[in-house]
């Protein structure tokens, strides 16, 4: 996969937003009615919003290279808001129908399959994969 720049994957999610592909039904807020395996979902509030906080560029782009899954698409971006409000997602676990905990962050996968798709990701979470080895981080944008 060629180093995309910042304008290149703003413009590329934004696409994925307006072909209705970025939020994976799983992680829409529709899914909490439906118990399943521990995911993060946008929250209803939120979601609507998501276009005009891409588009905005108000937030770091950090790039990770996720080195133990997917070796087709091996980057991740992480989204980390510049003036955090209202989290974009919570946190669910498996068969729970309520969220558990606030999710800061959004990642944004590129999928062989399914294209670019966004989905919450907490500090902690993405904290711990680094020190596990599974993500390094490559540059910010």
């Amino acid at each position: 996969m060629e180093q995309l720049s910042r304008d290149q994957l703003i413009a590329q999610w934004l696409s994925a937003i307006d072909d209705g592909t970025f939020v994976d039904e799983k992680h829409g807020p529709g899914s909490l009615a439906k118990p399943g395996v521990e995911r993060t979902i946008f929250s209803a509030e939120w979601l609507p919003k998501i276009r005009e906080f891409l588009a905005s560029g108000d937030y770091v782009i950090r790039e990770y290279e996720w080195t133990t899954r997917h070796p087709r698409s091996p980057y991740k971006y992480v989204l980390e808001p510049s003036h955090p409000t209202t989290p974009p997602a919570s946190g669910v676990l498996e068969q729970a129908t309520t969220p558990d905990r606030p999710v800061e962050h959004i990642l944004c996968a590129s999928g062989v399959f399914k294209g670019w798709h966004g989905y919450g990701h907490t500090k902690a979470e993405i904290q711990a994969q680094i020190n596990g080895k599974h993500l390094y981080h490559r540059r910010d944008l």
